[in-house]
């Protein structure tokens, strides 16, 4: 009777780890399945991410292009002339002329043309900075060390005087007299009316390449000039963000003063007279330059001055007028050439 309760409860015993271990086994197949559909499910899902990513990219690239393409017609229009003049200049010089094809003017030569307008752009922009390069140096380091023969504080703290007299001729007078909204060379001419480009697109991208242009430039001259790159960039920053508010402000006067805006020849040279005092009598009247002037690489001073250059830009790319500004300046050029 033992002997069979004790058989009866061994199989019973069995048979309970039999099953507990048929039911582990099966728990750890249906786990590993599970997780190979999990992680087959997440790398297919990475995958179609990627792909949704990489197309993304690839969509922004082209109407990045698309839109620079617009906003820089005139640039581009440069490019193209550039190109042209290296070629016709190349094939005026005798033993050249014989190594450069005329059929380079062709269509389809446009890649072997490409080639001529690169070393003419870069010509340019080397151009360009020498251009600016010549201002500072009259302006800001030639006054600089005429200056300093009578103030000694002036000679013995150059990095703070070339930033005082650089912001104050460039960053304050340059962004309110220089601006390009109401002037009219020949190229904006062409562009506007025989080109037929919208005037919006055309003022932006304007002001734009000026911006990143100068933003590059005065970064390199303020080094060359002797101011350090911590302060360099921030000053160059500061000249950026104030090109767009001194086109807000012409724009506003134009909108709302008629009579200042036609007397802006005469305020220009108000605003100019003001800033050669500010810059270059002052210091000899005080006798020194103070050093708040560096706190212009303050970083909440840039946050600030570089937020107004956003709200400025939104207005300048969403103003209305445009048309009426380049009707307006292509009427002053046509008096100014009578």
């Amino acid at each position: 009777m033992t002997n069979c309760i004790d058989n009866s409860k061994d199989s019973v015993k069995n048979r309970i780890q039999n099953r507990m271990k048929s039911f582990i086994k099966n728990c750890k197949n249906s786990i590993k399945s599970s997780l190979k559909v999990c992680m087959d499910q997440i790398k297919t899902y990475m995958i179609s991410c990627m792909n949704y990513i990489k197309k993304s990219i690839k969509i922004c690239i082209k109407n990045s292009i698309k839109n620079s393409k617009v906003l820089f017609q005139e640039n581009i229009l440069k490019f193209c002339e550039g190109a042209n003049v290296v070629i016709f200049l190349l094939n005026k010089i005798p033993k050249v002329r014989n190594k450069v094809n005329t059929k380079l003017f062709a269509k389809e030569k446009i890649k072997e043309r490409n080639k001529f307008g690169v070393f003419a752009l870069i010509c340019a922009f080397i151009l360009e900075f020498l251009k600016k390069l010549v201002y500072a140096i009259i302006f800001v380091y030639i006054p600089y060390k005429l200056l300093g023969k009578v103030v000694v504080n002036v000679l013995n703290n150059q990095e703070i005087s070339i930033i005082y007299f650089f912001i104050i001729m460039t960053t304050l007078c340059g962004s309110i007299t220089n601006n390009t909204m109401f002037s009219m060379s020949d190229r904006d001419y062409i562009m506007l009316r025989v080109m037929l480009v919208k005037s919006n697109i055309h003022y932006f991208g304007r002001i734009l390449y000026k911006m990143i242009t100068e933003l590059v430039y005065f970064t390199i001259i303020l080094m060359i000039l002797g101011v350090n790159f911590k302060y360099s960039i921030a000053v160059s920053l500061f000249t950026m963000a104030m090109r767009p508010l001194g086109e807000f402000i012409s724009l506003l006067i134009h909108d709302n003063a008629a009579k200042v805006h036609a007397m802006r020849g005469s305020i220009n040279g108000v605003i100019m007279a003001g800033a050669f005092i500010a810059a270059y009598v002052l210091p000899y009247v005080n006798r020194a330059i103070s050093n708040t002037w560096y706190r212009v690489s303050n970083p909440y001073f840039l946050i600030g001055i570089l937020l107004i250059c956003v709200a400025t830009m939104w207005f300048l790319w969403t103003y209305k007028n445009y048309e009426q500004v380049a009707q307006d300046a292509v009427y002053i050029r046509r008096e100014d050439k009578l």
